[in-house]
């Protein structure tokens, strides 16, 4: 992991702490989950704090059952290595079809 992933992790891990104990009571874990999405955490690096949601909360923590603290780090992107903009030739394109029909729309010009 490199830095920025280790510091994502570890504030991640700083997050969920409070709930990986075993012997928690369900009232205990409710308690806790409860005082968790309800205050702000400050995040790493970023200088502001961030507030946690119930499915990031779970997600974090079934990440962490799955795969440990290396689990906790932040995923690939799924179009990881795609290009991310559009090619200029397709934007050129767009731009005549448009001026060919002004009332085409951006649905009938991407089909």
């Amino acid at each position: 992991m490199d830095d920025h992933a280790t510091q994502e992790a570890l504030f991640r891990y700083g997050v969920i702490a409070p709930l990986l104990s075993g012997d928690l009571s369900p009232e205990e874990r409710g308690r806790i989950r409860a005082e968790i999405l309800d205050r702000t955490h400050p995040a790493p690096g970023e200088g502001k704090a961030r507030t946690v949601s119930e499915r990031t909360l779970r997600r974090w923590l079934q990440a962490y059952r799955k795969d440990g603290f290396r689990g906790l780090g932040p995923g690939k992107r799924r179009d990881s290595g795609a290009p991310r903009r559009i090619d200029p030739t397709i934007v050129d394109k767009a731009a005549a079809l448009r001026e060919e029909v002004p009332e085409r729309s951006v649905r009938q010009i991407i089909d």
